[in-house]
């Protein structure tokens, strides 16, 4: 019975040193987690990007096509128009030529607006996921330094059983005492 006391002192202890590197271990698995979770959210922000661009360039080359479109519409109008003996460059004919050209010119803005629109969402969604990955990395960083705070509370903690433990076991009475008195 008399070795039990001073056991139960260094199982207190080791307890604590044990608990307290449970702790770390678990804090470092949530630090990778987030810093995983940041290298995705950087890949997403990358790809959003990306895709960005190619609707910007297919928005313009879109564009160029409704304006192609629009340009031959005007030409075949004016041919019709000549055809039929009319004199294209006056009066009902020149405003019919006018507005097939501005309702193609119109179709072609509506069409890189909205390739500008849609890049936009996709600019947008790349700043959130840099803002998310930057997130996620603070988040990793302050899960250790947390990790470290607890695992330091834990082996005090176990230190200061282990000591309360001495302390009671080695004061007059204690198990401990009757031992040092055996020597």
């Amino acid at each position: 019975m008399s070795f039990l006391a001073p056991l139960g002192v260094i199982a207190g202890i080791a307890g604590g040193f044990a608990q307290g590197a449970g702790v770390m271990r678990s804090a470092t698995a949530a630090s990778m987690s987030s810093n995983y979770q940041a290298v995705v959210a950087g890949n997403n922000a990358v790809l959003a990007n990306e895709a960005s661009d190619r609707t910007l360039d297919a928005g313009a080359q879109r564009t160029q096509d409704v304006s192609m479109k629009s340009a031959a519409n005007v030409g075949t109008i004016k041919a019709r128009q000549a055809e039929s003996g009319v004199d294209v460059n006056s009066g009902t004919a020149l405003n019919v030529q006018s507005s097939a050209r501005e309702l193609g010119e119109q179709a072609a803005t509506r069409t890189q607006n909205n390739a500008q629109e849609k890049a936009w969402g996709y600019r947008v969604a790349a700043s959130n996921d840099t803002a998310q990955a930057e997130l996620d990395l603070m988040t990793g960083k302050n899960q250790i330094a947390a990790g470290e705070q607890a695992q330091a509370g834990d082996e005090l903690k176990g230190l200061g059983t282990g000591l309360i433990g001495a302390a009671t076991a080695f004061s007059p009475g204690g198990a401990g005492a009757s031992m040092l008195g055996s020597f």
